[in-house]
């Protein structure tokens, strides 16, 4: 009995060192021998909207960011990073300026069909000093910006509150009003 207990286990460990090593990344069928690769991500090229200096006047400017993910990023995951980047001075230049404050987050990001619910941190009403023409820049990069994922139209909420005189989110910024939502890129300009 204890023989043929040994021999048992012998032949499952024996067996089970083929299939490993038969399995460990070589393709019998070609002959030669491949790895397979370690899940390294996604990238993925996105477009963000800058506030450009056309001299006598301000433009939103078309910026191309590659980002990287972790795994293959959602709809939702890569509307919310390219949301992001309207508020990272990482993308801004000698010449341009994001258009969303510093420290605004995009905390959320819901998508059905076309349209596109964004919940943003409260960061978002802290005044950066550029005037209406500047905010109203910023209103519509929201939506150029979602334009390039399919996306039609954008409601926003601000810590998850829908904008209203009643929490004084309604206001954006002291001149541009969030008054008509949703946002859309219709008679947004995004070249001077």
């Amino acid at each position: 009995m204890w023989r043929r207990m040994s021999v048992l286990l012998v032949l499952l460990i024996s067996i089970s060192l083929v299939l490993v090593g038969c399995s460990w990344g070589t393709s019998s069928t070609t002959g030669t021998s491949t790895t397979t690769p370690v899940s390294q991500g996604t990238d993925v090229q996105m477009t963000a909207y800058v506030i450009a200096d056309g001299g006598t006047y301000f433009y939103l400017k078309p910026v191309k960011v590659k980002v990287h993910f972790d795994s293959t990023p959602t709809l939702e995951d890569k509307l919310k990073m390219a949301l992001s980047l309207l508020a990272s001075p990482t993308i801004a230049t000698a010449t341009t300026q994001v258009p969303l404050p510093e420290g605004t987050k995009v905390l959320d990001v819901k998508v059905t069909g076309s349209v596109a619910t964004v919940n943003f941190s409260k960061e978002i009403m802290k005044n950066p000093g550029v005037g209406a023409e500047g905010e109203a820049l910023a209103l519509c990069s929201i939506p150029l910006t979602a334009k390039q994922f399919g996306i039609e139209k954008v409601y926003v909420l601000i810590e998850g509150q829908k904008p209203s005189g009643a929490n004084g989110y309604i206001d954006f910024w002291g001149h541009v009003g969030l008054y008509e939502q949703p946002l859309t890129a219709q008679g947004c300009q995004d070249t001077p």
